[in-house]
């Protein structure tokens, strides 16, 4: 199915796979952090899917985060912040 990030959302385009995925924490050590394991996705979408890439919005600021939280009743993890 076009369009479809099983099919890399071009048709035709490297599809998302478990192997994929393992491949990509395989690739990343933990000392690498999530900076490094970002970096290597976005590479991977920028070339299996830039239309999908391309649409993608900016990471939420500390005003945005500070709305979630006050909604959510609870701190977002620093590990979502980081991203």
């Amino acid at each position: 199915m076009s369009g479809d990030l099983r099919d890399g959302g071009q048709g035709g385009e490297p599809p998302l796979t478990d192997q994929w995925l393992m491949d990509l924490e395989g690739g990343a050590s933990p000392s690498s952090g999530i900076d490094a394991l970002w970096a290597r996705f976005d590479t991977w979408l920028r070339a299996a899917a830039p239309l999908i890439a391309d649409s993608l919005r900016p990471s939420a600021d500390d005003a945005a985060l500070a709305a979630v939280e006050t909604q959510l009743g609870r701190e977002v993890p620093e590990e979502l912040r980081l991203c």
